[in-house]
């Protein structure tokens, strides 16, 4: 993203969590800054000056001992909003996620709607984007999911395996670049499946033609991560000082697959 718009000729200010994260960041200037702990207005003011815009795309699937869903989609977000209204930066761009407005049965989920709703009633030109699974090099969570399968010896065949909506990184990109414009329409809340290209393609689809004989490992995407991730996630969860069991069959990823 913020590569795209430096190519474009803006001046981007990153905003990260981690100070070591500037090092490769393609920016104008970086800030470090925990979203989930900036939750007054004050925090994020002295970061706006001479702001044109924003572009909230920070996200975190599940809660853990260092991330919280809704420190980054709720508290800290909106008290982004509010700095926003305060020193005159008009139009933000906010990247949520597909089907968080129908039935969110998750804390991921759930805390987006919020973050959405609070930006919808706040005075400002704003944009939120729903994509559906995001896949490119650069991207997490799905898209990684996938190419990590890709890599599995196991080839299980799995029912109830089905069509999957995607968005390639570059057109959400593109999406967030239009909407930068001043002329650009605001107040609108979008579905990136509906405004940039998308593929519906089952998961085996995904994987390069030449590597056949894993197609029907990437089928079962969601089931065999169920399956796998057992016993080592709530091992590793534990070392990590998580006390409570995590289920993967209820993690976030495998919530916003069924979605897409």
């Amino acid at each position: 993203m913020a590569a795209r718009l430096l190519a474009q000729g803006h001046e981007v200010i990153a905003a990260t969590r981690q100070r070591r994260a500037h090092e490769n960041a393609p920016c104008t200037r970086a800030v470090t800054i925990d979203i989930a702990r900036a939750v007054d207005a004050a925090d994020w003011s002295a970061h706006l000056h001479g702001v044109d815009a924003v572009v909230s795309c920070a996200g975190v699937l599940q809660d853990g001992p260092h991330d919280s869903t809704a420190g980054v989609h709720r508290d800290g977000i909106a008290a982004l909003f509010r700095a926003c209204e305060q020193t005159g930066v008009r139009r933000v761009v906010h990247v949520s996620a597909l089907g968080v407005d129908r039935q969110a049965t998750t804390a991921f989920a759930r805390t987006k709607l919020a973050g959405d709703e609070l930006l919808m009633s706040c005075n400002l030109d704003w944009i939120i984007l729903r994509p559906s699974v995001v896949v490119g090099r650069p991207a997490y969570g799905g898209s990684a999911l996938i190419r990590g399968l890709a890599a599995l010896p196991l080839l299980p065949v799995v029912p109830g395996a089905g069509a999957l909506a995607i968005v390639h990184l570059d057109d959400l990109v593109e999406t967030v670049a239009f909407f930068l414009q001043p002329a650009a329409p605001a107040r609108l809340a979008l579905y990136v499946c509906v405004i940039c290209f998308v593929a519906f393609l089952l998961i085996k689809e995904l994987i390069p033609k030449g590597t056949e004989e894993l197609l029907t490992l990437v089928l079962s995407v969601i089931f065999l991560v169920a399956l796998i991730a057992g016993l080592p996630s709530t091992f590793l969860v534990v070392l990590r000082g998580w006390p409570r069991r995590f289920n993967p069959r209820q993690a976030t990823p495998s919530s916003q697959f069924e979605r897409a």
